[in-house]
């Protein structure tokens, strides 16, 4: 007696898990889902998230003033912020 050959239920699916093809082929639709459902969860995120979460931030700031009596501005302006070269 002949007995019916045996048939994986796996049918077509048994091919695409076929370790000759990429990683990246095999695992598209996980990935896609998990990049859409993470952007989805993001742009949510940025629009309901209440803006007390982020603190306040004072950045230092260097004031430096210098002061030389009644010099004129143009002569001030020689002597200090463009000082002669010398040789």
């Amino acid at each position: 007696m002949d007995s019916p050959p045996i048939v994986s239920s796996a049918g077509a699916a048994g091919k695409r898990n076929n370790s000759s093809t990429p990683w990246f082929h095999r695992l598209s639709s996980p990935i896609l889902f998990l990049t859409i459902s993470l952007a989805l969860v993001g742009g949510y995120l940025a629009l309901t998230i209440p803006v007390s979460v982020f603190p306040n931030t004072d950045f230092p700031r260097i004031v430096v003033g210098v002061d030389n009596g009644v010099m004129p501005i143009d002569q001030m302006l020689v002597t200090i912020t463009r000082p002669s070269k010398k040789l």
